[in-house]
């Protein structure tokens, strides 16, 4: 299996670059072809018209900027995700990057200039903007599937108790990932923790083993 990516490590900008170390010798260890700090730049397949259509038993075939190529039976491609948010065009909310809420998940509107909470309005999940107070004032959208089973059940008790009553949705940011029997696990947003924990456990050894770099 190969592996393209921008960074020089894996997930580096998400956990930084000594962690994003760490997983990258799990995969190398793991024999995974790894062609880090390249960008594809043209790809064709079995489907392609005629005159770049791939070879008999090549699925896909990728070119990168460095002039590399590779060929696969198949290519998946992680390109982020966007948040459907165009059923709400014309609602007034504010649906520049996910759905804008205030902490406590209620809609917002831009009335002449100044925002305005819709009380029978909540959003929930990777599709809302919000400002978790926990960490500072800037809406962002979370795109973990822990915060959203979280935030679900915050915004339905913000629907029945209201815009004055209704407590902000202040979650600990974290998520997990488990790859080659590493499982990695992260706390905070990424980029503000001040000390990076590595976490990771040994399955055949059945030991577990806690180091923190500054």
């Amino acid at each position: 299996m190969s592996l393209i990516g921008r960074g020089d490590a894996l997930m580096g900008s998400a956990i930084g670059a000594k962690v994003g170390a760490l997983m990258t010798r799990v995969h190398e260890r793991n024999h995974v072809d790894l062609l880090l700090g390249r960008n594809p730049v043209r790809w064709t397949t079995a489907d392609s018209p005629a005159t770049e259509r791939t070879p008999s038993g090549v699925g896909v075939r990728i070119w990168l900027d460095d002039g590399g190529r590779i060929d696969a039976d198949a290519a998946v491609v992680a390109v982020g995700a966007l948040p459907a948010v165009r059923w709400l065009l014309g609602s007034g909310l504010d649906i520049s990057d996910g759905v804008l809420t205030t902490a406590s998940c209620h809609g917002v509107v831009n009335e002449g200039g100044g925002l305005s909470v819709v009380p029978s309005v909540v959003a929930a999940g990777d599709v809302a903007r919000w400002p978790n107070l926990l960490i500072d004032s800037t809406p962002r959208r979370v795109e973990h599937w822990i915060t959203a089973s979280e935030h679900g059940q915050s915004a339905a008790d913000s629907l029945l108790l209201g815009p004055g009553q209704a407590p902000p949705f202040t979650p600990l940011p974290r998520f997990w990932t488990e790859q080659f029997g590493v499982r990695l696990q992260g706390v905070v947003r990424a980029g503000r923790a001040g000390r990076p924990w590595r976490r990771w456990r040994r399955p055949t050894a059945g030991r577990v083993c806690r180091r923190a770099s500054a």
